[in-house]
């Protein structure tokens, strides 16, 4: 789910990078190459660290990834879930 999110963030940044008024221009003129490429420059920015720095002025970590391997949670939730599954368990014999 980090992943999932962090890579929406991603594109959604990138996304919002496309320069619509030159390619709008290149698409009337039937450029397609030059519309791709509009494209492209967006999508090939590197926008990590434009997010890790919005993520750290909103209090959040600047990476979620190791943020949430720090917590300590998934070991909590992997010996609860085992402690409930050993007392669930039955015998036939």
């Amino acid at each position: 789910m980090i992943q999932t999110v962090t890579t929406a963030m991603e594109l959604f940044a990138k996304a919002a990078l496309v320069d619509h008024a030159k390619l709008a221009v290149r698409q009337e003129q039937c450029a397609l190459v030059d519309a791709e490429n509009c494209l492209k420059d967006a999508f090939s920015t590197d926008v990590r660290g434009a997010i890790r720095e919005w993520a750290v002025s909103k209090g959040l970590p600047a990476d979620p990834m190791d943020a949430f391997r720090q917590s300590g949670y998934l070991e909590s939730v992997t010996a609860d879930r085992s402690q409930r599954n050993m007392a669930s368990v039955s015998s036939y014999a």
